[in-house]
């Protein structure tokens, strides 16, 4: 029997009625609509560039920052299906400490980019989720030698890989004294700060939105600028505004009735 609470079922997330109350405005966005609007991205909006993007749902970002065990992480991350061709990946994430209930009191956005092996957390609080930010970072830092070296995007700051389709030991010296193998995890003063203690949620995800669509938008070999750059610092303040916030809220409202009215379940 079906679930008359129940509102959308889309990819991977579940939309019910009552989350559609955390898209008033002043409410803190809930796991429901971060999932949703994640798997949005992915599967609607960049899925023409879906091989290059993998938007992380909220649950499987908790889940990898709370496992300890090596193996369970390394099924978990296997499970976010990061290709060579993958420039970046989005994690939603969520200051909750607790892994026995629900909880937490903001949301940022971590960014693993692939080919420069780099993290970047975009705190709308700056500083605000640290710690959080850290730990994930921490733990994903082992994996980004490995994945730069399997990713086959080039990149016009990454000249001595290009040349090099070996790395040899020289060439990874060398990068790591440019900061191509830098697992430090950098905070963008570019970041978007909220003007009030409600809109983490939809700055998290406009964010996403935004540095994904700069990607797109630079396609092409060696055209891929960095996140922290000047071009998407100029993308991030044009857009991502009170004003563009208040208005995204009704937007992924709109977007989630019209795909219910459609009947949308995949």
């Amino acid at each position: 029997m079906a679930d008359p609470a129940l509102l959308l079922c889309y990819q991977t997330a579940n939309v019910y009625k009552g989350d559609m109350d955390t898209l008033k405005q002043g409410a803190w966005l809930n796991d429901n609509i971060i999932a949703f609007y994640m798997d949005y991205l992915q599967h609607d909006k960049f899925s023409s560039a879906a091989a290059r993007f993998r938007f992380v749902s909220p649950g499987t970002t908790f889940i990898l920052m709370h496992d300890d065990d090596p193996s369970d992480f390394a099924d978990t991350f296997e499970g976010c299906d990061v290709l060579p061709e993958t420039e970046l990946v989005f994690f939603p994430l969520n200051n909750n400490t607790s892994v026995t209930r629900a909880g937490g009191s903001h949301w940022t956005l971590l960014v693993l980019d692939v080919p420069r092996a780099r993290l970047l957390s975009f705190d709308s609080i700056r500083g605000s989720n640290d710690a959080a930010a850290k730990k994930l970072a921490k733990a994903l830092a082992p994996l980004l030698p490995k994945l730069k070296a399997a990713s086959t995007v080039r990149l016009a700051d990454d000249e001595e890989d290009a040349d090099d389709g070996a790395a040899s030991a020289a060439a990874s010296s060398s990068s790591k004294k440019k900061g191509a193998l830098n697992v430090s995890l950098s905070a963008p003063p570019s970041a978007p700060q909220q003007l009030n203690g409600s809109d983490c949620g939809v700055y998290t995800l406009m964010v996403a939105e935004v540095l994904a669509q700069v990607r797109q938008d630079n396609g092409g070999e060696g055209a891929q600028p960095p996140l922290d750059g000047e071009e998407a610092a100029s993308k991030l303040h044009a857009l991502v505004t009170p004003k563009a916030v208040a208005q995204k809220r009704e937007d992924i409202k709109a977007i989630i009735q019209r795909k219910a009215k459609e009947g949308k379940v995949q």
